[in-house]
Order: structure tokens, then C-alpha cells, then sequence
């Protein structure tokens, strides 16, 4: 089952938890597609905090699916990302001055595009893939088996 949401605050990072989130950069910011067992769809929360889009199960809930939870959506940039407890984030079409990309707890981040600086942070089974941006400036930091992979 898939439902389309709507976002009328702007935001320019994303904070995922558990799910698999396909973002493409670019674009005029569309709706919000949540794709999961129909279960399941309503228990996973998508608002803006501080301008930071929050993508995880909502407080207090739980569930099991033998189906993927994704999420996609397109935005106009993004400065930044932090993915934890397994969720995957794969980002296309970064540009701009600068991108943060953190995972932690098992959680992967991917991303494409060109940006000046670049920060890749793993902490805890994390993995940020980040070999498919081009970067001026690149630093990275790994904790506890986190690893970043760099072009």
C-alpha cells in the first residue's frame, strides 16, 4: 500500500529511523510517498522539526512486515542527513556548498551528486557511501566498526 503525504513546512535535512528512503534532488519538492503493508503505513510518522524532515515509526508503536517500508520523495537540496537503527537512505543529486551524511546503528546512507565540502560520519555498524560525490574539501570519521567510503 502506498499513501501520498504533504509537507508545507520547508527543510533542508532529514532524520531517518528503521525505513528505506529514495530521495531525488533537484526537483521542485513533490508529496511524500510512504510504501508499506497497509498496517503499517500509518504507524511510520513523517513531519518537520526545525527544519529537519523526521522519517521514523511513530512514539510508542510496533509492528512486524515481511514487506520493505520505503519512503520517497523529491526536494530542491539538502545540507544534510543522519540515518539510525538500519534505515537506508540513498540521495541523488546533491549540489551546493556542503553535505553531512551520518549513520549509525547498522543504518546506510549512499549518495551521488556534486557539492564543495563533504562530512561522512559512521558510528556503530554505520555505513556512508559517498564515492559517488565529487567534493573539494572531504573529511570523514568512523566509531565502533562505522565505515565511510569516499571518491
Amino acid at each position: 500500500m502506498s499513501v501520498e503525504r504533504t509537507v508545507s513546512e520547508r527543510f533542508d535535512r532529514l532524520d531517518v529511523s528503521v525505513v528505506g528512503v529514495r530521495v531525488v534532488l533537484g526537483k521542485t519538492h513533490s508529496g511524500i510517498t510512504v510504501s508499506a503493508e497497509a498496517s503499517v503505513v500509518e504507524k511510520i510518522e513523517t513531519k518537520v522539526v526545525n527544519g529537519t524532515l523526521v522519517v521514523k515509526p511513530k512514539r510508542d508503536t510496533s509492528f512486524s512486515t515481511s514487506v520493505p517500508i520505503q519512503v520517497a520523495f523529491d526536494a530542491p537540496g539538502l545540507r544534510g542527513v543522519c540515518a539510525s537503527a538500519g534505515a537506508k537512505v540513498d540521495i541523488e543529486g546533491l549540489a551546493g556548498d556542503s553535505f553531512e551524511a551520518e549513520a549509525e546503528s547498522g543504518a546506510q546512507v549512499t549518495a551521488r551528486g556534486d557539492v564543495m565540502s563533504l562530512k561522512g560520519v559512521a558510528k556503530s555498524g554505520g555505513v556512508v557511501d559517498l564515492s559517488r560525490v565529487n567534493a573539494v574539501n572531504v573529511s570523514s570519521q568512523c566509531q565502533s566498526g562505522g565505515v565511510v567510503r569516499a571518491g
